[in-house]
């Protein structure tokens, strides 16, 4: 499977009929993804929608996936070279590539 190369960016969010719009894009300005929300704090409560913060964070998480999938896959081939004693090592390079491939990765 194939993604968009990072990095990404998102802009502002754009407030909009009680929402918040949030455009996640790659560097060439394609629209990648819309990360919403609430404006309402309290309907954020009663429905689990997200507010204007965690939909900020939210649009933040995706803009680092890039990165983040490359630094996995950083730790997880230098966890390979470094060996395990205690085991350590073994549930941290699984956690590491059960994450890579749920990104759809490869090493």
């Amino acid at each position: 499977m194939k993604h968009t190369p990072g990095p990404f960016i998102h802009e502002e969010p754009l407030d909009m009929e009680g929402m918040h719009h949030i455009w996640v894009k790659d560097l060439k300005g394609h629209i990648l993804c819309r990360v919403d929300g609430y404006l309402n704090g309290e309907l954020c409560g009663e429905t689990g929608h997200p507010d204007r913060e965690e939909t900020i964070a939210n649009a933040d998480l995706f803009t680092a996936s890039p990165m983040l999938l490359e630094a996995c896959r950083m730790a997880h081939r230098l966890l390979l070279q470094i060996g395990d004693e205690e085991d350590y090592c073994t549930r941290t390079i699984n956690e590491l590539w059960i994450a890579i491939k749920a990104a759809g990765g490869r090493i």
